[in-house]
């Protein structure tokens, strides 16, 4: 009798065990289906595509964390993160959060731009300076080369359209623009739109830098008129190390401390 009762323990395991594997082949469509479809929040319209980012230098999900200096004094830190491409009203864009923190500035940045371009379509703050709160909305028609500012503080709305002669750039935007092959070129000159001024950026040169996280080998970018420095590592991820400029307050700079 033993004998007989461990061959048919045997051959029980091995049915539950070709049980368990047709399951799991038979459900393979549905997994796969569930992953390309990725996350839909029917309240906001905003559909989460698979990653469509071969041709890009970096990954969805990538974040930098910098911390933020004035002058020699640091203020506190900021993250930058990449979203990948997602589809809002059956337009493909690309999604940038920017969240500064400091003792009494708070500021989240929601950005969606143009795959390609990295122009602006939406940018939305959230922020808090002071224990005063306010939340500002950034609406660009780059067709008709505007954007139309909302800003609610303190339960009054106020909304301003900003009318321009040439396509809006945003300074976070721009960043990753910068990091697509072959727009950094020493000696190149880029024009810069910026709702509130213009901006010409050019790549001075290749300088070996020390930073927080360690020895890089830069880009350093300078703007005219001042106040938009950018340094980028020379590797093929174009990590951006150093940005002066994306912050509305001072003259603060964002020093690389950390990558995923």
């Amino acid at each position: 009798m033993k004998p007989s009762r461990k061959i048919l323990v045997t051959i029980l395991i091995f049915l539950i065990l070709i049980n368990i594997i047709l399951v799991l082949y038979n459900s393979r469509n549905y997994f796969k289906e569930t992953l390309n479809k990725g996350y839909d929040f029917s309240k906001t319209k905003i559909k989460f595509l698979a990653p469509e980012t071969k041709s890009l230098p970096f990954k969805n999900g990538e974040e930098f964390v910098y911390r933020i200096d004035m002058g020699f004094i640091p203020l506190g830190r900021a993250r930058l993160s990449f979203g990948g491409k997602i589809k809002i009203k059956g337009q493909d864009l690309y999604l940038i959060k920017f969240k500064t923190n400091t003792v009494n500035f708070k500021d989240t940045e929601t950005i969606y731009a143009q795959p390609d371009t990295f122009l602006p379509v939406r940018i939305e703050r959230d922020i808090n300076m002071w224990g005063v709160s306010s939340k500002i909305v950034e609406e660009y028609n780059q067709k008709e080369k505007s954007v139309k500012i909302t800003k609610t503080e303190l339960g009054k709305t106020n909304v301003q359209t900003i009318n321009s002669d040439s396509e809006l750039q945003n300074v976070i935007c721009m960043i990753y623009y910068y990091r697509l092959d072959n727009n950094i070129e020493l000696g190149k000159t880029v024009n810069i739109n910026l709702p509130l001024k213009k901006i010409a950026v050019e790549a001075k040169e290749i300088r070996k830098v020390k930073l927080p996280k360690g020895k890089f080998e830069a880009f350093i970018l300078e703007s005219v008129p001042g106040g938009y420095d950018l340094w980028f590592d020379t590797g093929k991820n174009r990590i951006p190390l150093k940005i002066t400029g994306a912050i509305t307050f001072g003259n603060a700079a964002l020093v690389l401390l950390d990558f995923n």
